[in-house]
């Protein structure tokens, strides 16, 4: 399926879900969602700072607990994993966006390439309330600091202050935070290493109480001597120049962050900064997002001419529809899918559906809805064997019903759901996604 194609199968939920008034979406709708432009910045080599508002939905006391997730795949809004994550407080309601900042943990995780990152918002139970891409090309993603697991989150938040000579030391962090151990107080062992990333000389260790306040943040204060001088290995071993220091408890590494580059060489700068993508961002006026453009390969700041996109439909029906219309149920299809091409063309929508098939699958009279698109997608009962009989695999499939059975005027998936305006990057079809129940006998 081409990228327009994909890109305008929303367009055709939009035309299928017209006309349905039986359906109340309160309860299906969370409370807030996440509202753009958001951004993620490295500030250190411990966490990143992420900038994105909220708007509350209805009309709710709060937002409840949320959970903000940074996650990355090798597809744009694609099943990926948790790079990193925070719980955030509840929010009381208010009627105007509301601007965040939270410090997100850096997770030490091996470098991938081609990864694409995004930002979740998932509720208590952890079920998806929003999320926005962040790159619109792969890039390479993963370093070795930062925190060691999702599950035990360490961010320095404030400025690290490290002075050194070849014998003495001195380390202030003002703020070393992990939300998951709010007022408790813990002796962990600090390190400071020489390291080259594979192998590393210890110049310090020792043992270190911290505190934890409300909020999960506690202080690091110390000084001292380094149990060997701090070039001592840099004639036998002189790649290992990076300093850093590590939190343990125990033997369990907690979090590593670098503090200095010994010689000539310079601490790296720290990434990604990334913003989110703007899928509606039109440079030309062409009617075709940059971001499509990007994928389809054409001008952004030209305009470019681009005929219609078709989207091919394969409609199944059973003994519902074909008892309703009998001999002019053909009829009566072809007169919606004109009404339809219609309504596309006199809105400016570059789009043409195409019906590729009609297929009778037999007793569906039990068949409401929601039962549709389960066995659609299950292809089970009547659609056990529609992947057979196809002439022609479809960009959508539409079984087509009544409102008395259907018990509405339409239903289908928002491919887009959760994301942003952008179609998930993935085999819609062997996904078996693209699903729609249609009452053909509404009037809408």
């Amino acid at each position: 399926m081409d990228v327009l194609r994909r890109f305008s199968l929303n367009a055709l939920i939009t035309l299928l879900l017209l006309g349905i008034s039986s359906v109340s979406y309160a309860e299906i709708i969370p409370p807030i969602s996440l509202i753009c432009p958001c951004g993620i910045e490295r500030v250190n080599a411990s966490k990143f700072e992420i900038k994105f508002s909220i708007v509350f939905n209805k009309g709710v006391s709060e937002s409840g607990d949320f959970t903000l997730k940074l996650v990355f795949s090798d597809s744009i809004l694609g099943s990926g994993y948790i790079g990193s994550q925070v719980v955030v407080s509840s929010l009381p309601y208010s009627s105007s966006p509301t601007l965040l900042k939270i410090d997100l943990p850096s997770i030490r995780m091996d470098e991938y390439q081609n990864q694409y990152l995004y930002l979740q918002l998932s509720s208590g139970d952890d079920e998806t309330i929003d999320r926005t891409a962040l790159n619109s090309v792969p890039i390479l993603f993963g370093d070795r600091y930062g925190s060691q697991k999702v599950s035990d989150p360490f961010t320095f938040g404030s400025l690290v202050d490290f002075q050194y000579d070849s014998e003495n030391f001195s380390l202030q962090i003002g703020e070393v935070k992990n939300y998951l151990l709010k007022s408790s107080s813990e002796q962990l062992i600090i390190n400071i290493i020489a390291s080259d990333s594979s192998s590393y000389y210890t110049k310090f260790s020792s043992t270190l109480d911290i505190t934890y306040n409300l909020v999960g943040v506690g202080t690091v204060d110390i000084s001292g001597v380094f149990d060997h001088l701090i070039n001592s290995h840099l004639g036998e071993d002189p790649a290992h120049t990076s300093l850093i220091i590590q939190l343990k408890r125990g033997d369990i590494i907690l979090v590593e962050y670098l503090l200095d580059v010994l010689g000539d060489g310079v601490i790296p700068s720290f990434g990604p900064n990334l913003n989110n993508i703007d899928a509606l961002l039109d440079t030309d006026g062409d009617g075709i997002s940059d971001f499509n453009e990007m994928l389809i390969g054409t001008s952004v700041s030209e305009a470019s001419d681009i005929e219609s996109t078709p989207i091919e439909v394969a409609f199944t029906y059973g003994t519902t529809a074909s008892e309703q219309y009998g001999a002019e149920l053909t009829a009566r299809l072809a007169h919606i899918i004109r009404v339809g091409n219609s309504a596309f063309e006199n809105s400016g929508v570059s789009l043409n559906i195409i019906n590729i098939g009609s297929y009778n699958l037999g007793n569906d009279t039990t068949l409401d809805a929601g039962l549709i698109l389960e066995k659609l997608k299950g292809r089970e009962d009547i659609f056990s064997n529609i992947d057979n009989v196809l002439e022609r695999k479809p960009d959508f499939f539409i079984h087509l019903s009544t409102n008395a059975v259907l018990d509405i005027g339409g239903l289908a998936p928002v491919l887009s759901a959760f994301n942003d305006g952008l179609v998930q990057y993935l085999s819609i079809y062997d996904e078996h996604l693209n699903r729609a129940a249609v009452s053909i006998d509404n009037s809408s």
